[in-house]
């Protein structure tokens, strides 16, 4: 009776133990989306990425997605020319759609509009209440506009715009 008292006692402080592991490295899950996954929320999501490598955060994962992804597309020239000047990698090479699974492990759904935000929360039932534009972390009802496709300059002020925005999310976050 003494042996198995103790195998249960040792069965449940193992199961504690592992339940304390889980949570400590527990990994948040941020992805940023937008409409075809080739400029803003890739730009985005780089960026953020950079953020928390620079802050040693390890508990944050960031992904981008889109809400219209043709098959076979990839990032614009003009996104991984703006990457490539500031020093940033990008997270993925080809473009990846919304998907519900992606939406479900999802810890917050970041996209530049708030029509977007209503897109996914209505093809998304699981998306309602971690969901939110980008701008709205300062406060702000302005959308993060689709820079013009053939302009560098476009898409540099795009990230321009965002930053601001991506710091303040991620001492929301940290």
């Amino acid at each position: 009776e003494f042996f198995e008292t103790k195998a249960i006692f040792v069965g449940y402080a193992f199961i504690l133990w592992l339940l304390l592991v889980i949570l400590f490295f527990a990994m948040r899950l941020i992805v940023f989306v937008c409409s075809s996954n080739r400029s803003r929320s890739p730009l985005a999501a780089s960026y953020f990425s950079w953020l928390i490598q620079s802050r040693g955060i390890s508990d944050i994962t960031v992904s981008s997605a889109g809400l219209s992804v043709r098959h076979g597309t990839t990032l614009s020239h003009e996104t991984r020319q703006v990457l490539t000047s500031n020093g940033l990698t990008a997270l993925a090479v080809g473009t990846v759609p919304l998907l519900p699974k992606l939406v479900r492990t999802a810890d917050l759904l970041i996209c530049m509009t708030s029509h977007q935000q209503e897109q996914i929360e209505a093809k998304f039932p699981s998306a309602r209440g971690k969901c939110r534009p980008l701008m709205s972390v300062l406060e702000s009802s302005r959308p993060v506009i689709e820079p013009d496709k053939g302009s560098v300059a476009s898409h540099q002020h795009c990230l321009d715009e965002m930053k601001p925005a991506l710091e303040a999310l991620l001492d929301l976050v940290e």
